[in-house]
């Protein structure tokens, strides 16, 4: 087909797919300089160029070389899997089944209108087309910020803002207003005249080749590729990509906005697979559990705990019940075993109308399998270990939310809930904390103990695909296909020296395959300023504390407690929910003992007591030389002396 040398628009892949191709349209390989497959198309590799580059910048390299070499009066860029629709100006955005393409110049020309026809007209009373704005508060946070922020590297926006605020003090003040509000153009979808195109890939190349020599790139989680990181460029590249649309708006240029279309193989329904039956262990000898509501969008939770951990069970439970939806019911299973009839009754007389709170007798369901054996020398309960067991006791569910006992939730959980992890077996969030460990530029126990484990033991190909197994959604279907509980089993007696218990096995089986990454505010550890201070120097220490006063799930795991450590930053959280429970009496009570114990109030400040009392004795002197005319002293005396009272 003869190509309109006018226009140049380029239709970015990095692997085979249907090719989409028109006057206007020319396909492009990125990353084509460090392939190992040759797509057949033009490479974003010639000329100037940063194809090397991709994996920190994805399909930026197409744009980066438009700008370098291109000379269309026109530059654009779509994507091989999402299009703009330049026939519909003001329709939502929707979604087209690759096999329903059967004529792929017809679909574009006809049903997108990506013809060079098309685009000239649009281009004579327009400066800007690209796709609809889009409310990040439907996704994970109320502004463009904070949806940044809650899924990427925080700092990273910080750094970016900085820099505009430097070096684009005219851009500035639309980047603030961008930043603070709801709305963004994002997916690098846009067809612009090509001076305009130019100005926008010198401002927003610019930012990010500031930062690139701001963040050490040879971190191990860049090299590899940890997912909320690898691209990190990439992702401020989409966000600052909007902030210049604005800017170029606030200074006269028109705008046109059209619906994103995405491609994709039409789903499929899973069909219900048989009851799974281990051959090596007698498990799922019980009736699966029957769900509590007959409404479909129930949201689905498990928990466990025993009589020592049921007052703060009942915390957890207590900060779903105040966070949920009045609108919505809530399904809560709590696996116990020899649960007191005190507790049971507690605990299962929280219910609400739209809560059920049911109790189970684990020993239904884990049958001959061996936990015992590991617990012995770790010393902890079984409890960690029921969770294997959930594809079993679900298997008459879709999915279900695993819950620590240990945690409050700040928010409605049905939120995290209603995240569509695809197949993969598990929805799971990063461990910051081995992160953290593992990242230090000094020999330390993480990286001579931790990660020698992660990789020596458990087999694993990256320390940061380790995940926390505090909060997980499972897939019951999948794991049930994929006998996921014997593979949890199978390797439990195969790794006989555990580190981090349950959560090793976990990992070992996954080994960074099968899992959907969440958003890390809905599993937050409140420890680090408490237990990670010897790797307060790396970046991953500075996001977690960060974090920790922003979480949707706080988890309060580590050495330190809330319920023990009363005074610590973000123990608030947990006893306001203790407060609204059952067993606020009893917990108060037990951390009054623990306070008592440790003497952390009534240890004197010996040094300050001399300290004031010397500022006293010598306002008495002041006093009498002067006859009691020194008035000026009486207030701090007065203060002193409530100070020395708090000693």
């Amino acid at each position: 087909m003869k190509k309109d040398t006018n226009i140049d628009i380029a239709v970015c892949y990095h692997k085979k797919s249907l090719i989409l191709e028109t006057d206007a349209l020319t396909p492009m390989q990125l990353g084509h300089a460090v392939a190992k497959t040759d797509l057949g198309m033009r490479g974003d590799d010639t000329g100037d160029n940063i194809s090397a580059r991709n994996r920190f910048y994805s399909e930026d390299t197409a744009l980066w070389w438009l700008w370098k070499n291109s000379k269309a009066k026109v530059k654009g860029c779509m994507h091989y899997r999402r299009l703009l629709d330049l026939k519909n100006p003001g329709r939502p955005d929707y979604d087209v089944a690759l096999e329903d393409i059967r004529d792929t110049r017809e679909f574009l020309v006809k049903d997108m209108g990506l013809d060079s026809e098309n685009i000239n007209r649009l281009l004579k009373t327009a400066d800007i087309l690209t796709a609809n704005s889009l409310d990040v508060g439907k996704w994970s946070a109320p502004t463009v910020e904070g949806q940044f922020k809650s899924v990427h590297v925080p700092f990273h926006w910080d750094i970016a803002m900085d820099i505009v605020k430097r070096d684009f003090p005219d851009v500035y003040p639309t980047a603030l207003r961008v930043s603070g509000g709801n709305m963004g153009h994002f997916h690098n979808l846009v067809i612009m005249k090509a001076d305009l195109f130019d100005a926008m890939c010198e401002f927003c190349f610019h930012i990010t080749e500031t930062m690139s020599h701001m963040i050490d790139e040879t971190r191990p989680e860049f090299n590899d590729n940890w997912r909320a990181t690898a691209r990190y460029l990439s992702f401020v590249w989409e966000r600052m990509c909007g902030v210049y649309l604005e800017y170029l708006v606030s200074r006269g240029h028109k705008l046109i906005e059209f619906p994103a279309v995405s491609i994709a193989p039409r789903g499929t329904n899973i069909e219900d697979l048989r009851n799974y039956n281990s051959t090596a262990y007698d498990i799922g000898r019980r009736e699966a559990l029957v769900p509590a509501f007959d409404d479909k969008s129930a949201v689905a939770v498990m928990m466990a705990t025993n009589d020592n951990y049921a007052p703060y069970c009942a915390v957890m439970l207590q900060s779903i019940i105040s966070n949920a939806a009045s609108g919505r019911k809530y399904d809560i299973v709590i696996a116990a075993s020899d649960l007191s009839e005190y507790n049971n009754d507690m605990i299962s007389a929280m219910a609400t109308p739209n809560v059920s709170v049911r109790i189970i007798d684990i020993k239904n369901y884990v049958g001959d399998a061996d936990l015992n054996a590991v617990n012995a020398s770790a010393k902890f309960g079984a409890e960690r270990y029921y969770r294997y067991f959930i594809p079993e006791i679900f298997a008459n569910y879709d999915k279900v939310l695993y819950l620590d006992a240990d945690m409050v939730a700040n928010r409605d959980i049905a939120e995290l809930y209603d995240t569509n992890i695809g197949d993969n077996w598990w929805g799971v969030t990063y461990d910051k904390g081995v992160a953290t460990v593992c990242s230090t530029p000094y020999e330390s126990w993480g990286t001579t103990t931790v990660a020698a484990h992660l990789k020596n033991v458990l087999k694993m190909d990256s320390v940061y695909d380790y995940f926390q197994t505090g909060v997980m959604i499972w897939n019951i279907k999948r794991c049930r296909a994929d006998k996921v509980t014997a593979k949890c089993l199978d390797k439990l007696q195969e790794i006989k020296q555990l580190l981090f218990l349950s959560q090793d096995v976990m990992n070992a089986v996954a080994n960074g395959k099968h899992v959907f990454w969440l958003s890390p505010y809905w599993n937050v550890a409140w420890n680090p300023k408490y237990d990670w201070g010897d790797y307060s120097v790396t970046e991953s220490y500075k996001t977690a504390v960060w974090w920790t006063g922003r979480a949707y799930i706080l988890h309060y795991c580590g050495n330190s407690r809330p319920w023990n450590q009363p005074q610590n930053d973000y123990a608030e959280y947990f006893w306001k929910y203790a407060r609204q429970t059952p067993y606020y009496e009893k917990i108060l009570a037990k951390a009054m003992a623990s306070i008592a114990a440790t003497g952390y109030y009534n240890k004197p400040n010996k040094s300050k007591i001399r300290r004031i009392k010397r500022k006293i004795k010598k306002y008495k002197i002041l006093q009498a030389l002067t006859l009691g005319m020194v008035k000026s002293f009486k207030k701090r005396k007065a203060n002193w002396r409530q100070e020395l009272a708090r000693c």
